[in-house]
């Protein structure tokens, strides 16, 4: 919902915008100039926004450990806007966004699924629905970020099934954190073997 500009202005003077890493001052849903100087844009071959380091990754890790349920908002708003504007990989033609859940009780010690809000932004901005099509059938320990993905592709294997049919849909696969793929991609499977068109993204990929 967007507020009437005068009650944005009086809300604005008394909660100012912060910055989404490190709480500072600044623009609304965007890193203030000292951890923008961190922040990379993913490379071209990924389909993401960022690369993952600096004050995206602190960013991150609040959302899910602290966890700041209005931050992982504004990462989704932040990825919208700059998806809208060219910063971002253009995405392909699609009719809904789906996203990598989590657990659920995962979900209800956050409050919140990261995947899930960010999909959210992506969808408003796009003009299409958040398609709920998949659940975790279990809850594993998370991996390290060292992991290879070899072992990352052995331990998501069967995570994941489906919730609602999606055969003939054309859909954007999200998620927060790209590391090897091999959790998008198990995803990702399931859905295409269900009949859908699926295109993968992720807010951050680990280089």
């Amino acid at each position: 919902m967007t507020l009437p500009t005068p009650l944005a202005a009086v809300l604005d003077a008394l909660l100012p915008p912060s910055c989404l890493a490190c709480g500072r001052p600044a623009p609304q849903d965007q890193f203030c100039l000292a951890c923008a100087e961190s922040v990379e844009g993913a490379p071209p071959s990924a389909v993401a926004c960022w690369t993952f380091g600096g004050a995206v990754a602190d960013a991150v890790r609040a959302c899910k450990f602290r966890p700041e349920a209005s931050l992982a908002d504004a990462l989704g708003r932040c990825w919208a806007t700059r998806l809208a504007s060219g910063s971002c990989p253009a995405l392909p033609p699609v009719d809904g966004v789906a996203f990598v859940p989590a657990h659920w009780r995962r979900r209800l010690a956050r409050g919140f699924d990261l995947p899930a809000v960010l999909a959210q932004a992506v969808a408003r901005s796009a003009g299409v629905p958040v398609v709920d099509a998949l659940s975790t059938r279990r809850l594993d320990a998370p991996l390290s970020f060292g992991a290879d993905k070899a072992l990352r592709a052995v331990a998501v294997a069967g995570r994941f099934r489906l919730r609602r049919a999606v055969e003939g849909r054309r859909l954007l696969l999200i998620d927060d954190v790209r590391t090897t793929g091999a959790t998008l991609g198990e995803a990702a499977r399931v859905l295409r073997d269900a009949g859908a068109e699926v295109h993968e993204a992720a807010l951050a990929v680990v280089p």
